[in-house]
């Protein structure tokens, strides 16, 4: 089973908003509307040594590849288990190696 334990304060939060009457009316929903979430973070970066635990595995999570993919976010999103309307998408960031 796939843990969220690392984003569970970010749904929360997320959440929180995504039921505030003024943002869903500033945005042309109603008070009873349940709208998508999206929680986009960073991918991590890992050598070839290790491994960490919440690094995605590249089957189970979606990945946006630059800013120009970001109409069709959702569809690439992937829906995170246990909760209505919420999804994670990584991005590569830049490093030095």
């Amino acid at each position: 089973m796939e843990s969220n334990g690392g984003i569970v304060e970010d749904i929360r939060q997320i959440s929180a908003y995504a039921r505030d009457n003024k943002i869903l009316k500033t945005m042309g929903y109603n008070e009873d509307s349940i709208v998508d979430c999206l929680i986009v973070y960073p991918e991590k970066m890992i050598d070839n040594e290790h491994k960490d635990e919440e690094d995605c595995d590249p089957d189970d999570c979606a990945q946006l590849d630059s800013l120009d993919d970001i109409e069709n976010l959702l569809q690439r999103a992937t829906p995170i288990k246990g909760y209505k309307r919420f999804y994670k998408l990584s991005f590569p960031m830049p490093h030095r190696v």
